[in-house]
């Protein structure tokens, strides 16, 4: 559920970027279609992932949220983006945030797709460690995956579904 509603926030934060710089956009739950694209409003969804995964974790550790909430937020947010930053960088995967901003600069993708890597694989570990000091056992993060990875059919097929795209 939680990565079902956390790509909707992805996209609202590249959209952000586009309505305030006056760029016109379609907005769907998977994508932001903008007139034009910029390094900003690509670069503005991943950024906004990893914001609400820190502040899941953040309502953990200041105890707005059960653990569980909280930790399903973030794990949401970060838990398939370093498998997407392999596929970018090793098979090709271009048409995604990271590698089109670095078209979009005239840099090798890697300059871009490692910084990412880096800080979603970061905030991952990180909520591997804060899982097991609330107790929750390593092994609960395959479940977790595979209901990431649930949430992302989910919102691909609505999307297909609701807007056609």
């Amino acid at each position: 559920m939680f990565t079902a509603l956390g790509f909707p926030f992805h996209e609202l934060g590249h959209a952000v970027v586009y309505y305030f710089s006056g760029n016109d956009f379609l907005m769907t739950l998977n994508r932001v279609l903008p007139a034009q694209e910029t390094v900003a409003g690509l670069l503005a969804g991943p950024l906004a992932s990893l914001v609400l995964a820190w502040l899941g974790l953040w309502a953990v550790s200041s105890g707005k949220l059960r653990p569980a909430a909280g930790f399903g937020i973030a794990l949401g947010q970060v838990f398939h983006r370093p498998f997407l930053h392999i596929g970018m960088l090793f098979f090709g995967l271009a048409e995604n945030d990271e590698a089109m901003a670095a078209d979009l600069l005239g840099l090798p993708h890697a300059a871009l797709i490692i910084p990412s890597f880096l800080l979603f694989t970061a905030t991952l570990l990180w909520t591997a460690r804060r899982m097991r000091a609330h107790g929750y056992p390593f092994w609960t993060l395959i479940p977790s995956f595979v209901a990431v990875a649930a949430g992302g059919v989910i919102v691909l097929y609505l999307d297909y579904i609701i807007f056609g795209v």
